[in-house]
């Protein structure tokens, strides 16, 4: 009940972001941060989302305000740095950011977020362990995300890892789920021009062509148990399996989808969609994109709970055909789907 809760409260924010904005909250800002941090200031959550965007970091002899806290330092670049990775000096301006909150006494109010987190699997102030690579609060629930390409064709970048960003105006035609990242002012995919506060929705309801009772908006995220609470990694090469619960405000590519985003893809004649994990110990050793890795799924015996663009919420079996989860997240498929 809880968790239908958290889930109907996130929905009313989205809402109330839309009727404010006049659009979506953005999937992901660049490299951070994601979805959730938008919905704090619609969710009774405003202190965080100030402490989020007003105070500065100096970084490399550069003062940082806002979402320029997250643009990578070092060789890092626009479309796959790794800003938080806490192995590399050079590039953890986002991570000193955390760390200064965390001195400061003021990172506990990020983890205390209730909604964030499923009391199935977790209770109490939830941020990553000490030596996280990418530090921070972390929760229980993704959005879908629905590729309609395997890369932009302005660039080669693949699309399989949403950080990517966005100018102004940009209709993000690459993507049909719920929400779209945010838009920047500034020359795409570059590094020196981009006004990283700029940010804008992208998107707005009336793109849920489907209608609102059809949508997939948010769900729970599967997350293996074995890996719950992990976030760390060694090197300059990424672990998949251990940063599978990172902090939501991640600033790195190779990790969005182990965090907040599940993965659909609906192109090259095919439909790709996990089916959700009925094991809460499944995926824990395999790739990414397997099933089980980056699927929906609960700890809840038996369900896993949806949130709809209407407001509602409803918990599906483990045995929904994972065809059913790829009808509902993508935004204008025309196909009607009745539950059981």
């Amino acid at each position: 009940m809880q968790c239908t809760n958290n889930l109907k409260q996130m929905t009313l924010a989205v809402h109330n972001f839309h009727d404010t904005m006049n659009g979506l909250p953005p999937s992901s800002a660049m490299h951070g941060p994601q979805w959730q941090a938008f919905l704090w200031p619609y969710a009774e959550q405003q202190s965080l989302w100030d402490i989020l965007v007003n105070r500065s970091l100096t970084y490399g002899g550069v003062t940082r305000t806002g979402f320029e806290i997250f643009r990578p330092g070092g060789g890092a670049t626009a479309s796959g740095g790794s800003g938080w990775r806490a192995t590399d000096a050079t590039e953890t301006p986002a991570k000193d950011w955390w760390e200064n909150l965390v001195a400061n006494d003021l990172h506990k109010g990020f983890g205390a977020v209730p909604y964030a987190k499923c009391p199935t699997r977790r209770s109490g102030m939830q941020i990553t362990p000490d030596g996280a690579m990418h530090p921070g609060p972390v929760g229980d629930y993704a959005i879908p995300i629905v590729l309609l390409a395997a890369t932009l064709p302005e660039t080669t970048t693949s699309l399989y890892y949403p950080a990517t960003y966005a100018p102004h105006g940009y209709n993000a035609d690459f993507f049909a789920g719920p929400f779209r990242l945010a838009g920047f002012s500034g020359t795409f995919y570059g590094t020196s021009t981009v006004n990283y506060n700029s940010w804008i929705p992208n998107s707005t309801m009336a793109t849920w062509a489907d209608g609102t009772s059809n949508q997939i908006i948010i769900g729970e995220k599967h997350i293996p148990s074995a890996l719950l609470g992990n976030c760390v990694s060694s090197g300059t090469t990424v672990n998949v399996a251990a940063i599978a619960d990172c902090s939501y405000l991640t600033a790195g590519s190779f990790s969005r989808y182990t965090v907040g985003l599940r993965q659909i893809r609906y192109y090259s004649t095919s439909l790709t969609c996990n089916t959700i994990a009925n094991d809460v110990t499944a995926g824990a050793t395999i790739s990414p994109e397997s099933t089980g890795r980056s699927s929906f799924g609960s700890y809840h015996p038996g369900i896993c709970n949806f949130a709809f663009g209407d407001g509602s919420v409803r918990g599906l079996g483990n045995m929904t055909l994972p065809e059913i989860i790829c009808y509902f997240s993508h935004i204008s498929d025309g196909h009607s789907v009745t539950l059981p």
